[in-house]
C-alpha cells in the first residue's frame, strides 16, 4: 500500500469560500460542486472547514437562519492537512488519530489542491486497496 499517494486519489481543487460567506450560498456552493465539504479561506491560509453535516446540526437544527447566518459561526476550526506525496497508509493514520472522514491536501508549496474523503477514496480506488485501507484503519494503533 505504500506506492499509492494521496494525490492519486484525492479530489482536486476544491471550492474555498470566505468566512462571510452565508450558510445558504455555502450549501449551494456544495450543490454545484456535488461535494459535502468546503474548507473555508484561502489557498494559502484554511482558517476552517464547513461540511453539510455542519449545516444540518449547527443551523437548521439551532433554528438559524441560512440567509443571515455566516459560515464563521458554524464552521470546524480544527481542519486536518495531509502532504498530496503522503502515502494513502500515512493518511489513514491520521484519519484514526481525529477520528475524521475528510483530510485537506497540501501540495508542496503549502497551497490546498484537494481533499481526501473516504467515500471519494471507496469509490475511485480498487477494492483490494479499499479493503486494505480499512483494515489499516482499523487496526493500527497510533501513539
Amino acid at each position: 500500500m505504500k506506492h499509492h499517494t494521496v494525490k492519486q486519489y484525492m479530489k482536486c481543487n476544491p471550492v474555498l469560500i470566505s468566512p462571510e460567506t452565508t450558510v445558504e450560498q455555502a450549501a449551494i456552493e456544495m450543490a454545484k460542486a456535488d461535494c459535502g465539504v468546503l474548507p473555508v479561506g484561502t489557498a494559502k491560509r484554511i482558517i476552517g472547514i464547513i461540511t453539510d453535516r455542519d449545516l444540518v446540526i449547527r443551523t437548521l437544527a439551532k433554528r438559524k437562519s441560512p440567509i443571515s447566518t455566516k459560515v464563521s459561526e458554524i464552521m470546524s476550526e480544527n481542519a486536518h492537512f495531509v502532504n498530496d506525496n503522503a502515502t494513502i497508509e500515512e493518511a489513514a493514520d491520521m484519519i484514526r488519530k481525529y477520528q475524521i472522514n475528510r483530510l485537506l491536501v497540501k501540495d508542496h508549496t503549502g497551497n490546498i489542491n484537494g481533499i481526501l474523503s473516504l467515500g471519494h477514496f471507496a469509490r475511485n480506488a480498487e477494492p483490494s486497496l479499499v479493503a486494505k485501507l480499512v483494515a489499516h484503519t482499523a487496526t493500527k494503533k497510533i501513539a
